[in-house]
């Protein structure tokens, strides 16, 4: 029972990721930060990040933004043992913080985070970069509080600046449009888990088809026996006839009974077709516990006033 309810499980997590958006918009500020990189340049790979401060959350960025490709990591720190720490953890280089602006020429993507006064870099400094870039595009994040990077910076061409309030507010969108996505997921699920009730609840029918059928046949092949026995010179051909036709009686009998337990689906204020074809067959009960078609319903009843909750 419970392997297939795993496995059911995994499918219908399938399901909802194939079927639905919600997992197709990045809700953090770190992922944010990725998703924006990849709009901007067309492929992460031989990308160079530069970590200007090792914050917490730059540090974040810039760990998801080497999984999604980035080929070396630049750290530069005011205290210069944190920035060869870093660069350590992420198999980058460490940068004396007044050598910064040396080595900014080789980023493509710069996180700010350091505590600072007044501003890191301003449109001038970030101008000469840009030329000695030969202007290739620059991806700016500001993470720091106060601000490491002029706004002004952001009239540059090729210069893209995104501080924390705009990865914020696009993050806090896409929250949104995950949760209109999670309304097509619970209606999958809850699809999905009425389509194991009822095999759930099927489960007590199958056993009851096979006894029905296994009395009757038991039966046909009594009766049938004693006809024959009192047949004189019965030929082999009589023995074929008589059984094929006392096997096509029995089955067009129970093709109506049948089908019908064939599509009981045990639901509440239904009739319990079970119990009433075994009564009328005159059949044990069944090798598991008697209370097991009362439990499965009970348990159908709770999770249905758990959900309706």
């Amino acid at each position: 029972m419970l392997h297939r309810a795993f496995h059911r499980s995994f499918a219908v997590a399938k399901r909802v990721r194939n079927e639905t958006g919600i997992a197709g918009k990045a809700v953090s500020v770190a992922s944010v930060a990725v998703d924006l990189a990849r709009t901007i340049f067309e492929t992460l790979d031989q990308k160079t990040v530069m970590l200007i401060g090792a914050g917490k959350m730059s540090e974040l960025a810039a760990r998801h933004l080497k999984a999604h490709g980035v080929a070396s990591i630049v750290v530069t720190n005011r205290t210069f043992d944190r920035a060869v720490e870093l660069a350590r953890e992420f198999g980058g280089t460490p940068v004396p913080f007044e050598r910064m602006t040396e080595y900014l020429k080789l980023a493509d993507v710069v996180i700010g985070s350091a505590a600072a006064s007044g501003y890191l870099l301003g449109p001038a400094a970030v101008h000469d970069v840009l030329r000695a870039r030969k202007q290739r595009p620059m991806f700016f994040i500001d993470m720091g509080v106060p601000r490491n990077f002029d706004p002004a910076i952001n009239v540059l061409d090729n210069v893209f600046l995104y501080d924390m309030d705009d990865l914020a507010g696009a993050a806090a969108g896409n929250t949104d449009e995950r949760e209109r996505e999670a309304l097509r997921a619970e209606a999958i699920v809850e699809e999905e888990v009425e389509n194991f009730w009822q095999w759930f609840t099927s489960l007590d029918v199958v056993p009851t088809i096979v006894a029905i059928r296994e009395k009757v046949e038991a039966i046909r092949q009594r009766e049938l026996e004693k006809a024959l026995a009192s047949l004189k010179d019965q030929a082999p051909r009589h023995r074929e006839l008589l059984d094929a036709l006392t096997s096509s009686i029995v089955n067009k009998i129970l093709h109506a009974p049948i089908a019908s337990l064939k599509h009981h689906d045990g639901r509440e204020g239904t009739p319990d077709l079970v119990v009433s074809a075994r009564r009328l067959f005159d059949l044990e009960p069944p090798a598991s516990s008697p209370d097991d078609c009362v439990s499965r319903r009970h348990c159908r009843s709770e999770h249905r006033q758990l959900t309706s909750s």
